[in-house]
C-alpha cells in the first residue's frame, strides 16, 4: 500500500488532500501544529493505518518525531504555510517576523525531506504548494511573498538536482476556505473585490486543489514534474485593467459525463469517446500547421462558436527549437492561450494547452480541472 505524507493536513486544502488520498487506498501520515484538528481528520479517513504526528515544522527539535514514519514513502505534499502579517510591509518586519516566514513557508520541505532521506522510495513524487503570491507580489503581506517565490526556486534546484525524484510545484490562486467563509460573513472582505483579477469570477475550492495534489503525486510516473502548476481560474495570466464580475459556483466546470470533441488531433481518436454534446475540446491543428498562430486562431473561433462547449485544450508544437523566430512563435502561442482563458473566462470556459506530443491522461485531467485556465503544459511522460 502506498505511503503519503501531507503536512498542514488539519484543515483547509491538507485535510480534503488526506481524504482524497485515502479515499484511494493509500496510507496517509497527517503533520500540523494542530494536534486535535489532526486527531478528528485522521477519525474521519477510511482505513485504520493511518498515522498523525503534531509537530512545529520551524523547530529543528521536532523533526525527531518523523523516526516514527517508516518507509517507502512514495509521496510528499508539502502543504503546510503561513499567510503573513497582513498590513505590514518588508520595511516594517521585525528580524523574527521575516525568519519566521522563512522558516515555515520556504525552508521547512527542504527539512521534510532530508528527515526523510533514506525512506524516500525511488521515484517518490515530492509536491510543494506555493501561492500565486510567489509568482507576482502581493505588498503589505509581509514575508509571504518573497518566502513562496523562494519555495518555487528552491523546488525547482531540487528537481534539476534529484533526478530520482519527481518534483513539482502547485501554485493555488484565491481559494475559499473556511477562513475566507468567516470573513466574508462577517464584512471583512468582499467577494466582488475578490474575484475581480479571476477571470472565471470566482473562488477556488480546497477540493479542487486536493484534486490538483493527487492528480501530481499519485501516479508512479506522474503526467508532470520539474513544473509549476497554478491552478487559479487565470489570475496568473491576466495582465488587464478589466475588473471582471462574480460568476456562477460551478463556472468552468464539466459534468461527470461530459463528452470530448476531438478535431485535428488524429493521434488522441482512439483517447477519447466522441460526446453528441461536447463540453470538453481537444484542437491538434496548431501542432503541425504552418502557421500555427493562424491555426490557433481558428481553433479559437471554432471553440468559441460550440455551444455548451466548457473546456478547450490547444495541442501545441514542441518549444524545442533554439532559433530566434521560433522562440518568437512559441511565446506568441503561449500569449494567445493566457489572452483567450481572460476573454472566455466570464463566459466559464476555460482555455489551455499542451505542447509536443499529446499525453492523453494529461488532457483528460485539464478538462476536468475546473479552476485551471490560461496555462501551457509539457507532459513529462510523452515529450518528443
Amino acid at each position: 500500500m502506498n505511503k503519503v505524507v501531507i503536512t498542514g493536513a488539519a484543515s483547509g486544502i491538507g485535510r480534503e488532500t488526506a481524504r482524497i488520498f485515502a479515499d484511494a487506498g493509500w496510507t496517509c501520515v497527517l503533520l500540523d501544529l494542530d494536534g486535535e484538528g489532526l486527531a478528528a481528520v485522521r477519525a474521519d479517513l477510511p482505513g485504520g493505518s493511518h498515522q498523525a504526528v503534531a509537530m512545529d515544522l520551524t523547530r529543528d527539535a521536532d523533526y525527531a518525531a518523523l523516526a516514527a514514519i517508516e518507509g517507502p514513502v512514495a509521496a510528499v505534499i508539502c502543504n503546510a504555510g503561513a499567510s503573513g502579517t497582513p498590513g505590514r510591509g518588508i520595511a516594517d518586519l521585525t528580524p523574527g517576523e521575516l525568519d519566521a516566514a522563512l522558516a515555515l513557508n520556504q525552508q521547512a520541505p527542504l527539512r521534510m525531506l532530508a528527515a526523510l532521506e533514506g525512506r524516500l522510495a525511488h521515484g517518490a513524487r515530492v509536491v510543494a504548494v506555493s501561492s500565486g503570491a510567489g509568482l507576482r507580489a502581493i505588498p503589505l503581506r509581509g514575508g509571504y511573498s518573497p518566502s513562496k517565490a523562494g519555495l518555487i526556486a528552491a523546488m525547482m534546484a531540487l528537481s534539476d538536482a534529484r533526478t530520482d525524484l519527481a518534483v513539482s510545484v502547485l501554485c493555488p490562486g484565491f481559494i475559499r476556505t473556511a477562513l475566507v467563509d468567516r470573513l466574508i460573513a462577517g464584512g471583512q472582505l468582499d467577494p466582488a473585490r475578490a474575484v475581480a483579477k479571476i477571470p472565471l469570477g470566482r473562488m477556488g475550492t480546497p477540493q479542487e486543489m486536493a484534486d490538483a495534489l493527487f492528480f501530481l503525486a499519485a501516479p508512479a510516473d506522474p503526467p508532470l514534474r520539474g513544473c509549476v502548476l497554478s491552478v487559479d481560474g487565470g489570475s496568473s495570466v491576466f495582465g488587464g485593467s478589466v475588473a471582471y464580475a462574480p460568476g456562477p459556483d460551478t463556472s468552468g466546470q464539466l459534468a461527470p459525463d461530459a463528452g470530448f470533441a476531438l478535431r485535428h488531433a488524429d493521434d488522441l481518436s482512439s483517447a477519447f469517446p466522441p460526446g453528441a454534446t461536447p463540453q470538453a475540446v481537444a484542437d491538434g491543428r496548431a501542432r503541425h500547421a504552418p502557421d500555427p498562430m493562424q491555426a490557433l486562431r481558428a481553433a479559437a473561433a471554432d471553440f468559441a462558436a460550440t455551444e455548451g462547449a466548457v473546456s478547450l485544450t490547444l495541442l501545441l508544437p514542441a518549444d524545442d527549437d533554439p532559433h530566434p523566430a521560433a522562440r518568437g512563435q512559441a511565446a506568441t502561442l503561449r500569449m494567445m492561450v493566457a489572452t483567450l482563458a481572460c476573454e472566455l473566462g466570464p463566459q466559464g470556459r476555460r482555455v489551455n494547452a499542451v505542447q509536443g506530443r499529446p499525453d492523453p491522461v494529461l488532457i483528460d485531467w485539464i478538462a476536468r480541472a475546473g479552476f485551471l485556465t490560461g496555462q501551457v503544459l509539457t507532459s513529462a511522460r510523452s515529450a518528443p
